[in-house]
């Protein structure tokens, strides 16, 4: 097969491009240990078949978000907060103790109106008690989604979009529900709090969560185009 090794030793030399492409190819070079969620399902289904012939399976670990959590001490916890950005005490000050809503923004997969639309239908008449939190995805260069929908919705904060949703159940500060376009981040969330999935054409990642029975069709909708 390819000699994955001699690249990464060629990129490590300045002699080669970095790529996504080797994200999975450093056991090559060096021990590594792989963490991925749901193993089990991968290992029985042939659409995962490629992979596991370019990952070996004695590098792959399980990942259980829930019991990092619990083997973290508070001063390690810490440590990955203030590498990641995230103020814990700030985020418990916007919240101020009320139920939250998180959304999901991603741009790919609608127009910014169609976002906007969609969210201010789904949170028409929006409890005053409550707060929604909606978060766009890191590849947004500028919060106009969120802003734009903050000014139909006011008690409504924007969660740093560079912060990924992990950080939440690592601060046990896990939102009462959790809504949004289509991501790979549905399948870290607890089943138990998401409301709302919305779907796109081609929707890659649909097809799994309901296999994995993390949604249900009574769940997901489509973006609006039209209030």
């Amino acid at each position: 097969g390819h000699n994955y090794a001699d690249d990464l030793q060629n990129i490590l030399n300045d002699k080669k491009k970095y790529s996504h492409h080797y994200d999975l190819t450093f056991h090559t070079l060096y021990p590594t240990t792989y963490y991925f969620g749901f193993v089990d399902y991968m290992l029985t289904h042939d659409e995962f078949k490629n992979f596991l012939d370019l990952v070996p399976v004695n590098n792959i670990k399980e990942i259980n978000w829930n019991k990092i959590s619990q083997s973290l001490s508070p001063k390690q916890k810490q440590l990955i907060f203030d590498f990641v950005g995230f103020d814990a005490d700030k985020y418990k000050k916007q919240i101020d103790g009320k139920p939250t809503d998180f959304f999901l923004l991603r741009a790919a997969f609608s127009t910014i109106d169609e976002q906007i639309i969609t969210v201010s239908h789904l949170f028409k008449n929006y409890d005053k008690n409550r707060i929604l939190i909606l978060k766009e995805h890191p590849n947004l260069s500028k919060r106009i989604i969120a802003k734009k929908i903050q000014e139909k919705i006011p008690n409504s904060i924007i969660f740093p979009k560079h912060i990924p949703f992990e950080i939440l159940i690592l601060a046990d500060l896990i939102p009462d529900t959790v809504s949004g376009y289509t991501t790979s981040v549905f399948f870290v969330i607890p089943k138990e709090k998401i409301k709302y999935f919305i779907t796109s054409n081609n929707d890659k990642y649909l097809p799994f969560l309901k296999e994995l029975n993390i949604i249900t069709d009574k769940q997901v909708i489509q973006s609006m185009k039209e209030e």
